[in-house]
Formats: C-alpha cells, sequence, structure tokens
C-alpha cells in the first residue's frame, strides 16, 4: 500500500466548496473581529497604565510632590517647578522615547530579516556597537591625555 499524492486540481477542488475557514471552524473575519477587539483593548490598558506610570514618576523621588501641587506648579515654589520641569519631565519623555524606539527597532530587525528571533545580540550588532565605542574610547581619550 503505497500513498500517492493527489493531483493539485483535485485538491483545489475540495476545497472551493469551503467557506474560508479556519482550523477549529470559525469563519476568518469573526477572528479577525476577535483580534482586533483583542488589540483595542490591549492598547487602552498599555496606555492607561502608562499615563499611571507617568503620574507616579513625576510624584515620586526625593522631594514629594502630590498631584494638587503638580497641578498647580505654575502659581507655587520655583524650586518645585524647576524639579518637575527641569529634571523629571525631561527623564520621563527620554524614557517614554526611547522605550518606543527600541521596540520599533526590534520590530524592524524581523521584519526586514524575516526572522522572529532576530536581535541585535543574536545578529552580532551589539558586538559591533562595543567595538566602535571602545576604539572610539581610546581614540579621543589618547587625543586628550597629552
Amino acid at each position: 500500500f503505497a500513498l500517492t499524492p493527489l493531483p493539485v486540481s483535485t485538491c483545489e477542488q475540495e476545497t472551493k466548496g469551503q467557506d474560508n475557514k479556519t482550523e477549529e471552524g470559525v469563519p476568518e473575519k469573526m477572528n479577525d473581529r476577535k483580534r482586533a477587539v483583542r488589540y483595542g483593548i490591549s492598547f487602552v490598558i498599555l496606555a492607561v497604565l502608562l499615563i499611571f506610570l507617568f503620574i507616579w514618576n513625576v510624584n515620586s523621588g526625593s522631594i514629594h510632590l502630590s498631584v494638587k501641587e503638580i497641578l498647580n506648579i505654575n502659581s507655587g515654589d520655583e524650586t518645585s517647578y524647576n524639579i518637575v520641569w527641569e529634571i523629571r519631565l525631561p527623564r520621563i519623555l527620554a524614557v517614554i522615547i526611547l522605550g518606543g524606539a527600541l521596540s520599533v527597532s526590534g520590530f524592524l530587525l524581523q521584519t526586514f530579516f524575516n526572522n522572529p528571533i532576530a536581535g541585535p545580540f543574536v545578529l552580532g550588532i551589539s558586538s559591533g556597537a562595543k567595538l566602535i565605542v571602545a576604539l572610539l574610547m581610546i581614540f579621543f581619550l589618547s587625543r586628550s591625555v597629552s
């Protein structure tokens, strides 16, 4: 008894009568809708979490500032104004921008190489960056020491 593959035309005829169903028998449009709802809910949860952590980071530090003090920062003390606008907000915004940039760069690495495990360590990008940093440090430090 030998297994022989079916001709392509027979396979096509068998699948023509089916309604674009997935393996579980659920139509693809239904799965797409569920996926969109899941992504939307995830996005909203992450946005709320980001806002909560943003407010928490502005409030926390060696000098505690309440939410009421932060809202009245323009009419309040100059020290608290400087703490929020010159120290805490730039750090928080830098972290948000850097985190977004790192996630986008990881996404682009995986997309360009068509490899779901592609990353800077797997591809050797981190090692190359360390080498360049070391060479630049040696070059610039040797020029400044005289």
